[in-house]
């Protein structure tokens, strides 16, 4: 396992003004920059996942500093796979994301468990609350 107290991108629910926005999971997390890095955005319906392609598309996030003591509260969240739940839905894994202001930055990010991958289909554009606002524009389009 990575060893907490560092950095992590998020791209989903955890985004700021999302369903579980990193503010009330981990307090003390610190905003860092806007951020993106390349891979397939998954919508499994309430909630993305992640699969990181360097051949694909850009993902859009976050990046959040993350106090040493808000790690437990997030892998919860994320139902962490680790030796004892090897069918969990995430790992957490070291990468790098661009920021905002183009610099490559070190980070841990939640990423899909191919075990636990449930069907989905890849989000066009890479941005959960893009996607989220869009298919809200469109709901009312459906009912009828």
């Amino acid at each position: 396992m990575i060893a907490p107290g560092s950095t992590l991108f998020v791209y989903g629910t955890l985004r700021r003004g999302g369903s579980n926005d990193i503010a009330g999971i981990a307090p003390g997390a610190g905003f860092v920059s806007a951020a993106r890095l390349r891979g397939r955005l998954i919508d499994l319906g309430r909630y993305p996942t992640l699969v990181i392609d360097p051949r694909a598309g850009w993902v859009t996030g976050e990046l959040y500093s993350v106090p040493r003591a808000a790690w437990a509260a997030l892998d919860a969240l994320e139902e962490l796979a680790d030796a004892t739940r090897p069918d969990g839905e995430y790992f957490r894994v070291a990468t790098s994301v661009t920021g905002a202001l183009g610099a490559a930055l070190a980070c841990q990010v939640y990423v899909a468990n191919p075990a636990a991958l449930p069907v989905g289909r890849v989000i066009p554009g890479g941005d959960w609350l893009a996607h989220l606002a869009a298919a809200r524009e469109c709901a009312p389009f459906q009912q009828r």
